[in-house]
């Protein structure tokens, strides 16, 4: 066999770190293949900490089966951070609750203004409101739902639409026809008449979420219990707390830092998986998971897998193993989806590029 020279060495190596897809020592990742003239991403931001809350609860004071300060304590003794009653058609004020909270615990403003087009339900979170603001009957869905996300918006409150599968109210053409703007979706609810995985007819909600992106939609994904049972005899059949809970981003427990994330979608949300740590610069999207089995998947344009990735036999960090994807260049936007085996799912925000 003849010598190399050193750069046919070095061309050598790099094409082998690519083949075996890592771009770093020892961090698994998706092999970018540059296309002239690549996209990078708008924000950037390494995130450490998050505040673990829910957004989507009921007491007494609408369909809920437990009194609004059990509610609360039940969030409050299993580790959230903060928490929204939203019972239909009132909004809960956090002063009511005022004997509850305390430090690392705090009650936010919610409510589930409940509308309806003909006999099909819109219902739409508002977070952080000041005021109730209620439904209504409306002549279609799309005229539903701009009026309560308008409204919410009036409040400087965030806007999210609620279970859109939810007999099968609210299909990705018709949000994206009712709303401009940045809104929320609930693309992952505990609550078992939703239908959250969709049907064979129906697009799950994680699949209108990337419809709703694909149009250019400013969406935050989010994931909810609906709680409206602490305890039941059949589980399966009840919205039981602990199942789906969002993380806001760094910033510290008080209502106006865990409200202006909620608004602004600085989070991720969960039905039972955990990131450590999640960072963005103008390249590559990293997630830190804390189990060696966790598949991460990076998904595009019309919810097209671009990349699917374990930990393998990367070194863990102080935050868990790093999983990177790195850009090619031509996505619009990236987001990831981390699957634990037992313990659910994670996703990040859908991240755009320019």
């Amino acid at each position: 066999m003849s010598p190399q020279s050193p750069r046919t060495l070095v061309v050598a190596v790099l094409a082998l770190t690519s083949a075996l897809g890592l771009t770093s020592p020892g961090v698994p990742t998706a092999s970018p293949v540059r296309v002239a003239g690549h996209r990078r991403f708008i924000d950037h931001f390494d995130v450490r900490t998050f505040q673990r809350g829910n957004v989507h609860t009921h007491s007494t004071r609408s369909d809920g089966h437990s009194s609004p300060g059990e509610v609360a304590s039940w969030y409050r003794d299993h580790g959230y951070q903060f928490l929204a009653l939203t019972d239909h058609e009132l909004r809960v004020d956090p002063d009511d609750l005022r004997e509850l909270q305390r430090p690392g615990f705090i009650m936010i403003a919610g409510e589930e203004i409940t509308s309806a087009a003909g006999a099909t339900p819109v219902h739409v979170n508002a977070i952080c409101s000041t005021s109730t603001i209620s439904g209504g009957l409306y002549a279609n869905r799309e005229s539903a739902l701009a009026a309560a996300v308008a409204e919410t918006r009036a409040q400087h409150a965030a806007a999210i639409v609620n279970h859109p599968n939810y007999e099968w109210a609210l299909d990705a053409d018709t949000i994206h026809r009712a709303l401009s703007g940045s809104y929320g979706l609930e693309i992952w609810s505990g609550h078992p008449l939703v239908h959250t995985a969709g049907d064979v007819d129906h697009p799950s909600h994680e699949s209108i979420w990337d419809s709703l992106l694909t149009q250019g939609d400013s969406v935050t994904g989010l994931a909810v219990d609906d709680e409206h049972d602490l305890d039941a005899e059949h589980p399966s059949m009840a919205s039981l707390p602990g199942r789906g809970w969002i993380a806001t981003f760094g910033g510290d427990t008080t209502r106006d830092s865990i409200c202006d994330a909620i608004l602004h979608g600085r989070l991720y949300c969960s039905s039972g998986a955990e990131l450590r740590r999640i960072a963005l610069d103008r390249d590559s999207l990293s997630v830190w998971v804390t189990d060696r089995s966790a598949v991460v998947e990076f998904f595009g344009d019309d919810g097209r897998v671009l990349a699917t990735v374990t930990p393998g036999s990367s070194a863990p960090t102080p935050y868990g193993f790093e999983i990177r994807y790195a850009l090619r260049g031509d996505e619009t936007y990236v987001r990831a989806r981390v699957l634990v085996h037992g313990r659910g799912a994670a996703w990040t925000q859908a991240y755009r590029t320019v």
